[in-house]
């Protein structure tokens, strides 16, 4: 079953506000990682026909048993991390947070166990 379609400029809209009103309001408060998640398509990193349901409050499945978490709980993950443009990190199983995190360390490595995944994923993260 298809999804809804969403236009890329709602999608930008619908971004900002899941960085205002999800991250903001849970005490993500760093402006480099706020900056990062807002310059990072989530809808990336989704099957194509959950795009539309990127930036909401819930966790989409990714295939295999994998789902995504929560914009928030990605958010906070990386805001306690505190990471800085000297650091390196490791992220498993998380393409997403790794695109982000590119954007504030120095080096990230990620890896993902499912072939399949790690494929689309690849791409993905070279296109943010």
């Amino acid at each position: 079953m298809k999804g809804p379609s969403v236009s890329p400029p709602d999608l930008a809209a619908m971004r900002d506000a899941m960085v205002e009103s999800q991250l903001r309001t849970t005490g993500v408060g760093d402006a480099r990682l706020l900056a990062a998640i807002a310059a990072v398509p989530r809808e990336a990193f989704v099957p194509p026909e959950k795009a539309a349901l990127a930036y909401a409050d819930l966790t989409l499945p990714l295939g295999g048993g994998r789902e995504m978490n929560l914009p928030m709980t990605t958010a906070q993950l990386l805001d306690r991390l505190a990471l800085g443009p000297d650091d390196a990190v490791l992220v498993i199983g998380g393409a997403y947070a790794a695109a982000v995190a590119v954007r504030l360390a120095a080096r990230v490595v990620a890896l993902e166990d499912s072939p399949a995944l790690a494929a689309n994923r690849a791409a993905s993260i070279q296109n943010t």
